[in-house]
């Protein structure tokens, strides 16, 4: 993010860009444009102890200036925008909350629709599936023992 942070005003500039979307979270500090930033997490603030002292400053001082001169910030739940107006005051007009879709695919049930299964996985009537980084707050330590008490009660499916 620190080159990016360096050349994205220069390139902009260069390319007379009329609008930034910055899907990371954390934009460039300045743009010689309007942007929007999608903010995903909040981590710097919410839970500071989960990162080193020096990025958590970054971090903390980066979504500051950024989503500060943002022309739009894009929260993706109501929690996020609580957030975000909790911890740097932005005022609710400036935030839009855009909730993540899913593909129909991935819907039980969609008439029409064959979803497209990893060979392993296609023989598997059932499961439960996780995606995301291994970090604490994911509390993935806690879906693990979840899954393993309603397993043992006879849930069928598969981890």
């Amino acid at each position: 993010m620190a080159k990016a942070a360096v050349y994205l005003p220069w390139i902009c500039r260069s390319f007379q860009v009329d609008l930034l979307v910055v899907p990371t979270g954390v934009g460039p500090v300045w743009v010689p444009c309007r942007s929007v930033v999608v903010v995903t997490l909040m981590l710097a603030f919410r839970m500071p102890e989960m990162l080193p002292w020096r990025k958590r400053l970054y971090y903390q001082w980066c979504h500051a200036l950024s989503l500060r001169r943002a022309a739009r910030v894009v929260a993706l739940s109501e929690q996020g925008r609580q957030d975000i107006q909790r911890y740097l005051g932005l005022s609710s007009a400036k935030i839009e909350v855009v909730h993540p879709g899913v593909s129909d695919e991935f819907r039980p049930g969609y008439e029409g629709v064959k979803p497209t299964l990893i060979p392993e996985v296609a023989r598997w009537k059932e499961y439960v599936l996780a995606v995301g980084p291994v970090q604490p707050y994911k509390n993935l330590d806690l879906l693990i023992r979840a899954f393993a008490r309603v397993r043992a009660r006879g849930f069928p499916h598969r981890f």
